[in-house]
């Protein structure tokens, strides 16, 4: 984001955060980007017109834009309609007016509406909620426990140490580094979850999800679509997919116990040949071991559906 000027700025406004708990931010069609307040002392908002904006939008003009406090709750809206499914693709299509930068101690809660535009997080440790319908949203470095709930845009969270739960339709979803619990129900959502170090239980419909070198359990159902899993179980695995495809690539130092059952099972190997598997058999079910001392359980169904695994 481009350094602020005095003279770029239309709304300046900041509030003692010692009694403050929570922010809550409703401004559609913005590029609101929140960021820690080394002082931890206040809240600092600062509104100002895009280069895509001139002149001067709606959204700051005749106090527009408000900027409140209630009790220990912050409040930063903007007078506009909320999204209807008749107006969301009016707010999917729209360049953004608004640029707004939220400056706050690191520890307060954080809810977000936000029709439109793009929500940037970084380095925040207490609660986010956020809600974005047509809009992207990108998040990293968070501390406290995640809500995220939307559609219509790409969701992006990067290096989360509390649990996360996410909610999104009709957008790309991209998790990694997920250190505590996660919770994912998508659909019509290309979805990829990559390094998650706590248990993992998903749910997608209509778009792929795929999990990628998981750290500790996982349960994941993908309905209609296909399910992508890379890297070695670390904890017991459950896979299912409801018609479609499970494609599995394990490495060759996995030491897992293997139940796979579909319409169709096919597995093939070059480093076990021991298994038989290097003639790519296909099968309705099969069970095995890799590696000599075994290993947590990995769990692939497909029914219907046919489960392709191959070990390299």
């Amino acid at each position: 984001m481009p350094s602020l000027s005095s003279a770029d700025v239309a709304v300046d406004a900041s509030t003692d955060a010692a009694r403050l708990t929570a922010l809550i931010v409703e401004v559609a069609n913005a590029e609101v980007r929140l960021r820690p307040d080394s002082g931890h002392r206040e809240v600092r908002v600062r509104a100002m017109p895009t280069e895509a904006s001139s002149p001067l939008p709606p959204a700051l003009e005749q106090d527009a834009l408000s900027v409140e406090a209630s009790g220990n709750r912050l409040r930063v809206a903007s007078d506009t309609a909320p999204v209807s499914a008749a107006t969301w693709r009016q707010h999917h299509c729209a360049a953004s007016a608004v640029r707004l930068v939220i400056d706050l101690p690191p520890r307060l809660r954080v809810s977000a509406h936000l029709p439109g535009g793009h929500l940037s997080v970084a380095g925040l440790n207490g609660a986010l909620d956020v809600t974005a319908h047509s809009g992207r949203v990108t998040a990293r470095r968070l501390g406290g426990p995640v809500e995220a709930a939307g559609s219509g845009g790409a969701l992006t969270i990067e290096d989360a140490t509390a649990p996360v739960n996410v909610e999104w339709t009709n957008g790309p979803v991209t998790l990694t580094g997920m250190e505590r619990a996660l919770t994912l129900q998508t659909r019509s959502a290309p979805t990829t979850v990559e390094g998650a170090q706590g248990a993992v239980d998903a749910s997608a419909h209509a778009a792929p999800l795929t999990l990628k070198d998981l750290r500790a359990s996982c349960t994941a159902t993908a309905h209609s679509t296909t399910l992508h899993y890379h890297g070695a179980p670390r904890s017991d695995t459950l896979l299912r997919v409801l018609n479609g495809t499970l494609a599995a690539s394990l490495p060759h130092t996995t030491q897992a116990d293997v139940s796979a059952v579909g319409s169709r099972v096919r597995l093939a190997s070059q480093a076990h040949p021991e298994h038989d598997w290097h003639d790519a058999r296909t099968v309705r079910r099969v069970n095995t071991t890799l590696g000599t001392d075994g290993g947590p359980s990995l769990t692939m169904q497909a029914l219907p559906g046919t489960v392709e695994c191959t070990v390299h």
